[in-house]
């Protein structure tokens, strides 16, 4: 018998510093282009391994257990871990474990808190049970989860195109802000419903970022303001403000402390499909000043939150 092994892990939220849809494919999916950065709103994760063969899922959830990703991503990779270690003719013992969740991401606010459950789950296991898939395999087990899950895996700030599968490292981070104001009105938005909502003839014009080198990236990136991110736009920022009046409200109030504070109002937008919104600051003191600001003039049930962009050294 295995002894019991339990890891306990923090998995971040992420802001899409910018989104750009660039077509639509033929399989019905929109192409896009991104920024992803992770950020220091986290779930807590507690996995343990066990001595059956099962998937036990306790603690706190958001759905029904059978579209959980907790649950879902451990299932799947114990699909993978027997095919793997048998292929290998490894010694298999039961791959069993206990999945525990602390919810602290809101749901359904564009900040990709069950993707990066997800991947993180994926991540555990894998080491757990001594599978030691390396990152490319992950990563393809975690298209099969969901569009986000292949960022989270990285570690690291992305650029990311096609459905969210394609990443680049982003290595000269001296243009990414470090601080951030976010909002999050009490609202679930359904990424699939927003998407069918929108329609344009105008896509954004693809950046084509894998094929640049770093001197480049930088002087794409040259007129940013230190410690603010202006690059782009939320091209799906509309549609979601139209369905959800609320959205707007939360944007109009971030915008107009960020604008008392000498800020851009580039520098706030929505993050993904909604409904979260944020501002990049230069100075964690500039944040918690405009979030204070917010927090004296809001009017409804909106979640104020202060962030740093997680480093690799730090996620």
């Amino acid at each position: 018998m295995k002894s019991n092994k339990r890891i306990h892990v923090q998995a971040p939220a992420k802001l899409n510093l910018f989104l750009h849809i660039i077509s639509k494919r033929k399989d019905g999916y929109h192409s896009l282009e991104s920024v992803f950065v992770p950020i220091s709103w986290c779930d807590s994760i507690d996995i343990e391994n066990t001595n059956d063969d099962l998937v036990t899922r306790q603690g706190e959830f958001v759905c029904e257990i059978k579209n959980d990703l907790l649950y879902k991503a451990a299932n799947l990779f114990k699909k993978y871990a027997h095919s793997h270690l048998s292929n290998s003719n490894k010694k298999i013992n039961n791959l069993g474990c206990r999945i525990s969740l602390k919810k602290n991401i809101p749901s359904g606010a564009g900040l990709g808190g069950g993707s990066s459950n997800a991947a993180k789950t994926l991540i555990i296991l894998n080491n757990m049970w001594n599978v030691n898939l390396p990152l490319k395999e992950l990563t393809q087990i975690g298209k099969e989860l969901g569009a986000d899950v292949p960022f989270f895996l990285q570690n690291a700030s992305c650029f990311v195109s096609g459905i969210g599968e394609k990443i680049v490292y982003l290595t000269g981070k001296e243009f990414l802000p470090n601080y951030f104001v976010i909002l999050v009105p009490e609202i679930k938005v359904s990424t699939q419903e927003i998407f069918k909502l929108f329609t344009t003839n105008h896509y954004s014009p693809s950046i084509n970022f894998s094929s640049l080198g770093s001197s480049q990236i930088k002087l794409l990136f040259k007129n940013l303001i230190s410690g603010t991110w202006t690059f782009g736009k939320n091209d799906i920022e509309l549609v979601t403000i139209k369905k959800y009046p609320i959205v707007k409200y939360a944007l109009e109030l971030l915008k107009k402390a960020a604008h008392a504070y000498n800020l851009p109002e580039s520098s706030c937008r929505m993050s993904g499909t909604g409904g979260s919104v944020f501002c990049s600051t230069p100075t964690l003191d500039i944040a918690r000043k405009i979030a204070n600001q917010i927090r004296r003039e809001n009017t409804e049930k909106i979640t104020i939150k202060v962030c740093k962009r997680l480093n690799h050294d730090t996620y």
